[in-house]
């Protein structure tokens, strides 16, 4: 596993939405609050935002793989839902070489399939070629890291999500499924 490879990085959104795509990826921090960077200041908004919505969670996941997104910059629904469905992810893929999840209800919008060496992550449409290696372990690491912070400093229990990650470490080995991408 390359470490340098594969980074995660949870934000939410500040306004309730976003009207302006251009100025959205030109001045993303006007836009986002990190999770992992700023985790009181993500609390207070997510807090704040509860108290108009029922989900206090609206933002974007960043997956990057060698410096490239795997999830699209416009790719935005509530946080706590991208986790599950990457988990959902990678439960299928470490169980049979096959993994999808969906995101607000839209038919598999997150997919990656392959072998322990060579696999296709693929995000409403958009394909790129990765290792397992380095993406099955980051992912891990960044739901963990999000649902522990859920836990500590929303204050909502996470055991589902966090068994769900501790188990499938435990389950992943240097050599995922081996069945190959039909």
């Amino acid at each position: 596993m390359n470490t340098n490879a594969f980074a995660t990085e949870t934000f939410l959104l500040v306004p309730h939405t976003v009207t302006d795509l251009a100025d959205f990826r030109a001045r993303p921090g006007h836009y986002l609050v990190s999770v992992d960077r700023e985790p009181e200041r993500a609390a207070a908004l997510w807090f704040d935002r509860a108290t108009r919505n029922p989900v206090g969670s609206d933002g974007l996941v960043h997956l990057l793989y060698h410096g490239q997104h795997l999830l699209p910059l416009d790719l935005w629904d509530d946080v706590t839902g991208i986790w599950l469905a990457l988990l959902d992810v990678l439960d299928g893929f470490l169980d049979a070489g096959n993994g999808t999840g969906t995101l607000s209800g839209q038919p598999a919008s997150l997919a990656l399939k392959g072998t322990s060496r060579n696999a296709v992550f693929t995000a409403n449409g958009m394909s790129r070629r990765v290792d397992p290696a380095d993406v099955v372990p980051g992912i891990l690491t960044g739901a963990e890291r999000y649902f522990h912070w859920v836990h500590h400093a929303i204050g909502r229990g996470q055991g589902e999500a966090l068994a769900r990650i501790r188990s499938a470490q435990r389950e992943h080995r240097p050599t995922c499924p081996s069945r190959g991408v039909t």
